[in-house]
């Protein structure tokens, strides 16, 4: 089966990921689920509109996972069917859909995305331009998000001669596959090794459900204060992170780096550490190796290295 994939872009320059938003064409169609039929051709899926005219769209791979995701259908058990089972599957989650109408998020003429009557969309074209003033070094995105890396303004040094900057990374999904958060950055300069780390509670993100439009500015300008309240804390805990002995949260990395990346290359990641590893030497193994990643498991990468180098709550 042939899933089509949107435009991916990994540490791209700002300028390049605007062009694209602008020059895109988008289409929102809102219709009754029972409005909606999947079909298939032998190799690839599309979706059909019975809207006064029957109108098809080829079906991206994140509609899939978001038609599945819609009634938590395990993605993984996908490569064990058969084409037309897989079409009979998400024919059958169109039917169970209750509520109205669903909204259908079309991309140059192929179907992206499915939301319900209540989702707030927030554009990554507005998140980018209320973060110019604060300097943006990089955009990563996909159909399923975007992260927009700001300029690291702050310099740490954990270990002497190895700086690190502290920014910003905001994430958001025009698909509906995650909310508007800000995270911790720590960029290591000598490597260019990235790591991300969350503080608080998830409460703090803004889901795209039941929120007034208009309060986007305020949710990114007061998460971005937070963060530069915390930089002293990440600091802090930085500098632990080198003291720290890495087998006391090797349990915890394995059977992540298990997950993400396999046995073997887990094994060899591992294998590669000195015998009286810190944490922080853990942490930059695991955001070296993120670097060879796709933008979705690299980001998971830098995740788990951010929890090592900073440790605590």
């Amino acid at each position: 089966m042939e899933l089509r994939r949107g435009r991916t872009f990994s540490d791209a320059e700002p300028g390049e990921v605007i062009d694209f938003l602008q020059g895109r064409k988008v289409e929102s169609r809102a219709t009754p689920p029972d409005m909606l039929f999947v079909v298939n051709d032998g190799s690839e899926l599309r979706l059909r509109l019975l809207d006064g005219e029957v109108v098809e769209y080829p079906i991206r791979e994140a509609f899939l996972f978001k038609l599945l995701k819609w009634f938590q259908f395990p993605t993984r058990s996908l490569g064990r069917f058969s084409i037309d089972t897989i079409t009979s599957i998400l024919n059958d989650h169109l039917l169970a859909i209750k509520g109205g109408e669903v909204t259908l998020r079309i991309e140059d003429g192929e179907v992206l995305s499915m939301t319900s009557n209540r989702y707030n969309e927030v554009a990554d074209l507005e998140i980018l331009d209320l973060l110019a003033p604060l300097g943006i070094r990089a955009v990563s995105r996909n159909d399923f998000f975007t992260r927009i890396y700001t300029e690291a303004l702050v310099t740490v040094e954990p270990v002497p001669g190895d700086l690190c900057g502290l920014g910003v990374n905001v994430f958001n999904s025009e698909t509906g596959f995650s909310a508007l958060s800000v995270r911790h950055f720590i960029l290591r300069y000598i490597c260019a090794n990235g790591a991300v780390r969350q503080f608080g509670s998830v409460h703090e993100d803004r889901i795209h459900y039941g929120h007034p439009g208009g309060a986007v500015r305020e949710f990114l300008m007061t998460e971005i204060r937070k963060r530069k309240e915390e930089e002293e804390i990440i600091r802090g805990r930085l500098m632990e992170s080198t003291k720290q002995p890495y087998d006391r949260v090797l349990p915890f990395a394995q059977k992540t780096l298990l997950g993400l990346i396999g046995r073997k290359r887990t094994h060899e990641l591992l294998g590669g550490l000195p015998e009286k590893a810190s944490s922080y030497d853990l942490a930059n193994a695991v955001t070296h190796f993120a670097k060879s990643l796709d933008i979705g498991r690299r980001l998971r990468a830098e995740m788990l290295g951010g929890t090592l180098m900073v440790p605590g709550g």
